[in-house]
Formats: C-alpha cells, sequence, structure tokens
C-alpha cells in the first residue's frame, strides 16, 4: 500500500486510454493512495465475511506459497 516517491509519472487507463499525470512527490498523492488501498482491503474483507468466504492476505512482495507455508508452522 506504500508507494515509493517516483516523482512525476504519466499513467494510462489500459480500458479507455485516458492519461493522468501524477507527481507522486507531492505528499498528498500517496497518502491517499494508501487511504484508498486501506478502503478497498477494508470493503473486501467485509464483503468476504457477509459472504461466509475465509480470507487471506498476503502482501504484493510475498509469494503465495510461502505465506501458506507459514500458516502451516
Amino acid at each position: 500500500m506504500d508507494l515509493p516517491d517516483i516523482g512525476p509519472i504519466v499513467m494510462e487507463d489500459a480500458e479507455t486510454g485516458e492519461q493522468l499525470y501524477v507527481d507522486y512527490s507531492r505528499q498528498e498523492i500517496p497518502s491517499a493512495f494508501k487511504e484508498a488501498a486501506q478502503k478497498r482491503a477494508d470493503d473486501l474483507t467485509q464483503t468476504f465475511k457477509r459472504s461466509g468466504v475465509d480470507a487471506l492476505r498476503s502482501p504484493p512482495r510475498k509469494t503465495w506459497s510461502g505465506r501458506l507455508c507459514a500458516l502451516q508452522r
């Protein structure tokens, strides 16, 4: 959920081709991204709970197999 300070970049919507200039060096940009990502994760967790589905959160840099093996210990 944390974004590095990569400076200004152009992001492109893969479906529409719309481009957006974003300056990640501005402090409010990474903060807003982190807040939105946390809200999405919380919403998914609640959806899974309401549906009776077990969920496993895994950090993006960790493999699923490594995460599952850690749970077996």
